[in-house]
């Protein structure tokens, strides 16, 4: 409503980009999708603002109908069943240079209910992070460990489910992860600086007519964004 357009024009997407790697955050990932050429403006100015602090963008696999899984070698003499995309849609140049980029598919079950996140996605001779993976590597910088059953960055280690899936665990309703508006960023609000300093940052859309909502226990109306969080 404040911006007077959705989706939010690029050039104010870089100004929140920019106050939040100045309030502190550890990491910016945009939860969104930038599949179109904006202005050339625009674009640019995203582009440097992604390039100021460590930053993830999305894309997103598409895959048959059918559940599409094959075992994929993974380095090391191991192989895991993962899900095979058909093809993936890649964010445009120059934002898809400007940041790291992951995957930002769900698994959901027969009724639409999130519950596991792929962290790995298969794609022709390529081995595709999701956008939860890939973040959290940019904000622990460091590289990802594939062990049998787990994944470790740094000093975590993550248990994960068949072909590396990662178990969805909700919290609570909306507004259970601590969430800040985008708005309070802009206004240098001192109370939002503090609440993203140190720690990651997911940017998205929290409004319900945007689409990006799922249902749960808790929630029917979960934005997609704290799903990701």
């Amino acid at each position: 409503r404040r911006a007077g357009a959705y989706p939010l024009p690029r050039a104010l997407l870089a100004r929140i980009v920019r106050r939040l790697a100045d309030a502190g955050a550890k990491a910016v990932a945009l939860d969104m999708l930038f599949l179109e050429r904006g202005p050339g403006e625009a674009d640019a100015e995203l582009s440097a603002a992604l390039r100021s602090t460590p930053a993830v963008i999305g894309a997103a696999a598409l895959f048959p109908r059918a559940d599409a899984f094959a075992q994929t070698r993974l380095g090391g003499g191991r192989s895991a069943p993962l899900p095979v995309a058909e093809r993936v849609l890649w964010p445009v140049s120059p934002l898809a240079g400007a940041a790291e980029v992951g995957l930002v598919n769900i698994t959901a079950d027969h009724a639409g209910t999130p519950r596991y996140v792929p962290l790995l996605i298969a794609s022709g001779a390529d081995l595709l992070p999701s956008f939860v993976l890939r973040t959290a590597a940019v904000a622990a910088a460091a590289e990802p460990e594939l062990e049998a059953d787990a994944i470790r960055i740094g000093q975590s280690r993550t248990s994960v489910d068949f072909g590396y899936h990662l178990p969805l665990r909700f919290y609570g309703p909306r507004g259970t992860v601590a969430t800040v508006s985008a708005q309070a960023v802009l206004d240098a609000d001192a109370d939002a600086g503090a609440a993203v300093r140190g720690r990651v940052v997911v940017v998205g859309a929290t409004a319900i007519g945007t689409a990006d909502t799922f249902a749960t226990a808790f929630d029917p109306v979960l934005p997609g964004v704290e799903l990701v969080a």
